[in-house]
């Protein structure tokens, strides 16, 4: 896959049926999963070199510049996207956290809105006025 740099393709070299890899990926059959992950980093990072080495000869062919781009975008995306990342949150999870900062936005609103307490009279004891200066 490193060299090939598609699934089809290193299939067809290998003889392995496409199937059977996404099988062992699914299944982690021998550790798998990361020897894969590992293979499309390597693809990646060599798409990655021949993008620079093109950008370092100019006189080579330039019509495949765009088309570098748009394989690095596709393979590397938190690389070289240029959309930011969508983060998967459930409806749930907003409605609580809406749910609370309209609880804490009432609150404040009720600690505004509310009269100032008046001073306390002086407590006075049975017969007797207050002393004042």
């Amino acid at each position: 896959m490193t060299r090939l740099g598609n699934v089809s393709r290193a299939s067809e070299a290998t003889g392995i049926h496409r199937a059977t890899h996404y099988a062992w990926l699914k299944d982690d059959v021998a550790g798998y999963r990361a020897r894969f992950e590992d293979t499309q980093q390597q693809w990646r990072e060599c798409l990655e070199t021949l993008v620079f080495e093109g950008l370092e000869n100019p006189q080579g062919n330039r019509g495949s510049d765009v088309l570098a781009i748009f394989v690095l975008k596709k393979a590397w995306p938190a690389k070289y996207d240029d959309k930011p990342p969508v983060v998967n949150i459930d409806a749930r999870s907003i409605s609580a956290g809406l749910a609370q900062i309209g609880r804490a936005m009432r609150e404040q609103r009720q600690e505004l809105e509310a009269p100032a307490p008046l001073p306390l009279a002086p407590r006075l004891k049975r017969g007797r006025l207050p002393l004042t200066a």
